[in-house]
């Protein structure tokens, strides 16, 4: 594997992390605002509700 190869491939995974990192910010905001105007039907009363917890 060259050495162009190899950076090419680092800065795939660099770029599909960022892209799940910013992702997962926009679900978890999603989230704790969908729950903070909820009525016990948000996602986090549902998982609450099936995880028993």
């Amino acid at each position: 594997m060259e050495v162009y190869e190899y950076l090419d491939q680092v800065e795939k995974q660099i770029r599909q992390e960022a892209v799940r990192k910013e992702i997962r910010t926009e679900l978890e905001h999603l989230y704790w605002r969908d729950h903070f105007f909820c009525n016990d039907n948000c996602l986090f009363h549902r998982l609450s509700l099936w995880t028993g917890k």
